[in-house]
């Protein structure tokens, strides 16, 4: 949907900038360099609508190339102001918000609205009813353009019954399952200007909410009617005046449907002068009885499926999307699948699409619904454990597969276990298994007819899996569906369905088996835990634990030893690497003294040479002479080679130089130097590769030294290590166009960015894998240098458990051990025993 800013009327001094923006939000520092310096202080309630898009008419030659069209997710964001006016914004901290939720914050005027403002002079932090916040305003009007956030203050808005929104998802849809029954009310409008609409073909609109609804929510929502006499008014093609008009129609202000009360009321603005085209949006809030907005562009008889769709976005559904793995054998691997938006034709909450017989007579469609999916029902509290909903987890104790036979009725069913939660032992996330029998409500559906038309044979009856997408980062549910698809060769034979005596297999600890289907399907669900085993290489201190490490990674001699100091990690982010890429460990040494277990450890590995990184200040000279003392000790040609810079940043390129600099390196990793984490989760997989770790100021742009340096390895590939926030996009830019092929390896965090850096760079099997803290530099600056150098991958892990997305990537049943790097003070008991956070 294409950025629309309108201008609407509200009253003698106020105007209105709306703009309904397609794509996904925008990170407030991907956004910033074009904005000026100029931002308005605002505050209001934010107005949420999952972006449409217009349904599909084909003809049945058409049907599976218009299938075959990938979408991402994304929604448009409006401020309304406290003053009344509607703000367009964007930005990644709307990500987990909903219609009615509390918002107070800065935002940046857009470079192109800051140079046409005239007569009057923009301040750094401007109000919206200041002369300069009106003027801004104003100025926006004519231009397609949204405010970017810069920072803001989210409050949720009302919950069940008025209380704050549940951010917690399993407590949340408990809480949607206890919630009392109510009625809900509509107030009704059509927007004239094409063809008509009689008050028979809004009742018969109406009467189709309710009989869905009513039954769909098992009675949560008691019963959908009309408020009073249908309204009538002039179209505008224009949703947000719509609503506005409509409103006032029945003296309400808009933003008071979807704001709650004691009996949910609803906005429904039927506009028939747009052509038809089938389209419509809905407020999203994430609370069933809150009540919202609607707009419907429809003709009369084509309406069902518009209008039930935008009812289930003001109910709290989001989108019924699809997994797409088109060029892989995958089911559900985040890695290289993506969702398709509106994907899941099975679902109401999906896409509409009508085929046709070529002379517009419709053959199919998804106009008549088939039963809402069990996610969707599930997120709605209608299936709850006890009413519908079976769980299956991986009992405690249990040491080996344990598979659970459940006969599962049909999704359209009214009685029985319809639909199964099924937790993965490995990570912890949860899918969700439905029958679709063709039977009931889904006689007539899309899936059960499709194929009397046209050959789509990835629709059909049998068992379906689903999932709910991650939580958002505040830890609200995420609201959409995601129906996954049979292994294939292509889109064509990745089926919805999978049919009695077939199995799917969603991710390494779960494995589903149809063994029949009729009037219930025979499903069976196995269960299998980590076969993973844990060991500790860990020491007194950190300098015992570094000699453990040597141990265990170099069990006779060593080449070389790489020495740093074990007090500070600046200098040292960019020795791991070097030191693998020349077979020795790294060890850590005390400032102004030769640790004696590092002296012994070096005269066991009877290095040729030993490599102290670092000026005086971080390793002594003191240390230096004992080095110097114990090699000679030892006899034969040994030597002391002393790398240091001006600062960190001069220290990590002349390591890179010194080690890579007479080899061939096809990749470089680039990382931030001003913390630990990025570079040293990076440094396991880049020893590995025999490729260096650069270090960067990630603030700033990139350096000309850096630019050198980069120039002579000449790698045809950089992966650049942590978010924007780390290394900024002006980097990222600037390595791009010189030509190298640039990847950004990130995470929500430090941990997600660690398992984002080994699932890309050790995509097969890995016997082995090594955890050490991400809370603390000392033992994986030393474990990253042992990791390296036997290409295994080191995660940084919670001191008390082990993240989803790391326990995900042991589950492949490759992996048959992990070291942990230090004692229980730095990983925890329960990380020993591979407890999932």
């Amino acid at each position: 949907m294409s950025r629309l800013v309108k201008s609407l009327a509200l009253g003698p001094a106020l105007a209105v900038v709306i703009a309904l923006v397609g794509g996904s939000a925008v990170a407030a520092e991907e956004v910033d360099s074009g904005a000026s310096e100029a931002s308005l202080a605002v505050s209001g309630q934010l107005l949420v609508l999952p972006v449409e898009t217009p349904h599909a008419v084909v003809s049945a030659d058409d049907a599976l190339a218009a299938l075959d069209t990938p979408a991402e997710h994304s929604y448009d964001y409006s401020l309304v102001l406290d003053d009344g006016r509607v703000l367009a914004i964007e930005g990644d901290t709307l990500a987990d918000s909903s219609t009615g939720d509390r918002f107070e914050g800065v935002v940046a005027v857009p470079d192109e609205v800051a140079a046409t403002v005239e007569g009057v002079e923009l301040d750094a932090l401007m109000t919206p009813d200041s002369i300069e916040g009106t003027t801004t305003i104003d100025t926006a009007l004519p231009l397609d353009v949204a405010f970017a956030v810069e920072s803001a203050t989210l409050e949720p808005g009302p919950g069940l019954d008025g209380a704050p929104a549940p951010i917690d998802p399993a407590s949340e849809f408990e809480a949607q399952a206890l919630v009392a029954p109510r009625a809900h009310r509509l107030d009704v409008v059509v927007a004239t200007g094409g063809q008509t609409v009689s008050d028979s073909d809004v009742n018969r609109i109406v009467a189709n909410l309710q009989e869905f609804w009513v039954a769909e929510t098992a009675g949560q929502i008691s019963s959908i009617s009309r408020t009073t006499s249908v309204k009538r008014m002039a179209s505008s093609c224009d949703a947000l005046d719509s609503w506005q008009r409509g409103a006032a129609l029945f003296g309400r202000d808009f933003m008071s449907y979807p704001t709650g009360g004691s009996t949910p009321t609803h906005l429904l603005v039927i506009d028939t002068g747009c052509g038809g085209g089938g389209s419509g949006l809905g407020s999203f809030t994430q609370n069933i009885h809150a009540g919202g907005v609607m707009w419907a562009s429809v003709q009369p008889g084509i309406d069902r499926q518009v209008t039930l769709h935008e009812f289930g976005h003001n109910i709290g559904l989001d989108h019924s999307n699809s997994q797409d793995c088109r060029t892989s054998s995958a089911v559900d691997d985040p890695a290289v699948c993506t969702p398709t938006e509106y994907g899941d034709l099975y679902d109401v909450m999906g896409y509409g699409f009508y085929i046709t017989d070529g002379g517009g007579g419709i053959l199919t469609s998804t106009e008549v619904p088939a039963a809402l999916n069990v996610t969707h029902r599930t997120t709605l509290g209608t299936l709850a454990p006890g009413r519908g909903l079976q769980r299956i987890g991986f009992p405690a104790g249990a040491t080996g597969p344990v598979t659970t036979t459940v006969n599962l009725e049909a999704a359209s069913a009214t009685a029985g276990t319809r639909g199964l939660q099924v937790f993965d032992p490995l990570t912890g996330a949860a899918y969700y298994v439905e029958y679709r029998s063709g039977t009931g409500r889904d006689a007539t559906s899309f899936y059960r007819t499709v194929n009397n038309y046209v050959s789509l044979p990835e629709f059909g009856t049998g068992v379906r899996v689903l999932r709910i997408p991650a939580a958002t980062p505040s830890g609200q549910s995420n609201a959409t569906s995601l129906a996954l698809r049979t292994r294939g060769t292509d889109e064509s034979s990745r089926r919805f369905f999978v049919a009695a005596g077939e199995r799917i297999v969603p991710s390494p600890g779960i494995r589903i088996d149809v063994k029949s289907t009729g009037a219930t399907a025979s499903v069976a669900v196995t269960l299998s835990g980590l076969v993973a085993k844990t060991q500790r290489l860990a020491g007194a201190d950190r300098y015992a634990t570094a000699v453990t490490i040597s141990k265990h990674g170099f069990p006779s001699t060593a080449p070389v030893v790489y020495l740093a100091t074990g007090t500070n990690y600046p200098d040292a982010l960019a020795a791991a690497p070097a030191a693998a890429v020349e077979g020795g460990p790294l060890l850590l040494t005390e400032s102004n003294r030769l640790t004696p277990v590092i002296r012994a450890e070096i005269e066991r590995l009877k290095p040729s040479k030993v490599v102290i990184v670092g000026g005086s200040g971080a390793v002594s000279a003191a240390v230096e002479k004992s080095v110097k003392q114990t090699l000679a000790a030892l006899g034969g040609p040994r030597s002391v080679k002393r790398i240091a810079g001006t600062d960190r940043y001069d220290t990590g390129r002349q390591l890179v130089d010194y080690a890579f600099g007479s080899r061939a390196v096809d990749k470089a990793y680039v990382a931030t130097g001003a913390n630990f984490p990025d570079a040293l989760s990076a440094a396991a997989s880049a020893g590995g590769r025999a490729a260096p770790v650069v270090l960067v100021n990630g603030a700033a742009a990139l350096d000309g030294p850096t630019r050198t340096l980069l120039a002579e390895l000449a790698p045809s590939k950089i992966s650049i290590v942590g978010g924007t926030g780390a290394v900024s996009k002006r980097i990222e830019t600037d390595l791009t166009g010189r030509g190298y092929a640039v990847q950004r390896l990130e995470g929500a965090d430090r941990y997600a960015t660690s398992a984002r850096i080994n699932a890309v760079d050790f995509p097969g099997s890995v016997p082995r894998v090594y955890f050490a803290t991400g809370t603390g530099f000392a033992d994986a600056l030393a474990g990253a240098a042992v990791a390296a150098a036997s290409k295994s991958p080191l995660y940084v892990v919670l001191p008390t458990c082990v993240p989803q997305s790391v326990r995900g990537a042991l589950a492949t049943g490759s992996t048959r051990d992990v070291f942990l790097i230090g004692g229980p003070g730095a990983l925890s008991p329960a990380v020993e025993k591979l407890t999932r956070c």
